[in-house]
């Protein structure tokens, strides 16, 4: 008796949440809008407190086996192994050195700051008088793109068994921040090391690379070396997919992006 009348009662009750379903998700939106404004307003004044110096910082990180280490040092050298990682406000972006150097970048808004002129410059209009118009430096651009991806994910395999060793795992995020105006990322079997050692060291996969190499010498991490592999698939924002252990990323002075499968296109 008592679990029949249980069971009447959940049936009641699930069909008022069936009929009700519309009110609830959209007071469930809602409050979720409500949160999302309180958050960003919290942060934009936090962000206006701090002194714009202080928003933003550059740092060099250095391929260190199965990680990348923040380098300390003076030497700024370029080298296909070094990563740049730029930081403004809560936004987080990255370029290999020897693609895009994001130094730049900041160089220019720390300028641009010294001489007072961060959001305008005169200029001299139509009828000879001076004129204000927006400055808009490398930083405007990165700051307000458009990313040029749906999906991003990446299945990691040992080649000799063909096998996965980490099943599909979702990279959008990590991509998203190679993703600006001018940048080029090289998602190819050259540079997974690289690749592999940045998703240990943001997505926390623990990949040992020393395990897989053929010729058993463990301080050899050349590409070549290695029996393992990432297989990426990407899905872009218009429908286009491309799958492969080789894609290239370049992304015009516009942030358009053009996937390449072919080197011979690069």
């Amino acid at each position: 008796m008592y679990i029949m009348a249980a069971i009447v009662g959940c049936g009641v009750v699930a069909g008022i949440i069936y009929l009700k379903r519309m009110s609830i998700a959209k007071a469930f939106l809602t409050t979720y809008s409500d949160y999302r404004e309180s958050q960003i307003k919290q942060e934009n004044q936090i962000f206006n407190e701090t002194p714009r110096d202080k928003l933003i910082s550059c740092r060099f990180y250095e391929f260190n086996p199965d990680t990348l280490l923040y380098e300390r040092t003076t030497d700024k050298s370029i080298t296909g192994s070094k990563i740049c990682k730029l930081k403004f406000k809560n936004m987080v972006f990255y370029s290999f050195l020897k693609n895009y150097n994001l130094r730049d970048t900041y160089l220019e808004y720390i300028d641009s700051l010294e001489e007072g002129d961060e959001t305008d410059k005169a200029t001299e209009g139509s009828a000879g008088e001076s004129e204000r118009v927006p400055l808009i430096t490398h930083l405007n651009k990165i700051t307000n793109r458009t990313f040029q991806l749906l999906s991003a994910t990446a299945t990691v395999k040992i080649k000799s068994h063909n096998i996965d060793y980490i099943p599909e795992f979702d990279i959008l995020d990590l991509i998203n921040e190679f993703s600006f105006n001018g940048n080029t990322l090289f998602l190819t079997d050259a540079n997974k090391v690289f690749m592999i050692a940045l998703m240990n060291t943001t997505l926390n996969k623990r990949i040992d690379l020393s395990n897989f190499c053929i010729d058993g010498n463990k301080k050899n991490l050349d590409g070549d070396n290695l029996d393992i592999q990432v297989h990426y698939q990407l899905i872009t924002n218009n429908a286009d997919i491309y799958n492969g252990v080789d894609l290239v990323l370049k992304f015009s002075e516009y942030n358009d992006l053009t996937v390449v499968t072919e080197f011979k296109d690069l």
